[in-house]
């Protein structure tokens, strides 16, 4: 496959997993404006719970945000490893990914995705 034909193979994945993000600006129960105030407020968080993979699902989600994509990835490789099950991890994964311009990685996600229900 072409690099050209794998991006475009990519981008539909894209796409297709964007109806699936993470809903956690909906789980909020208190409003935080400032995301330096709501990333000490999960991590504090993380001290009492570290085997929460939720909230290391919404620390990811903070640095996707800021495009920490790096840190992002970690925050969700964690996720997983808590909680092998939590299908959006392994999609917000797949989109640090490809930020990251880790293609190979990409298409290991999304084998992943593939055969996980």
């Amino acid at each position: 496959m072409s690099t050209k034909s794998m991006k475009m193979f990519i981008l539909c994945i894209i796409l297709a997993a964007t109806a699936n993000t993470c809903a956690f600006a909906q789980t909020r129960t208190t409003v935080i404006t400032s995301d330096s105030m709501l990333l000490a407020s999960i991590d504090s968080a993380l001290i009492a719970r570290p085997s929460e993979a939720v909230l290391h699902c919404q620390r990811g989600d903070v640095m996707f945000k800021n495009e920490r994509y790096g840190d992002a990835f970690t925050s969700y490789d964690r996720a997983v490893s808590l909680d092998p099950k939590m299908r959006i991890a392994y999609e917000q994964r797949l989109f640090c990914r490809l930020h990251l311009k880790d293609y190979f990685g990409a298409t290991k996600e999304i084998t992943t995705l593939s055969v996980m229900k």
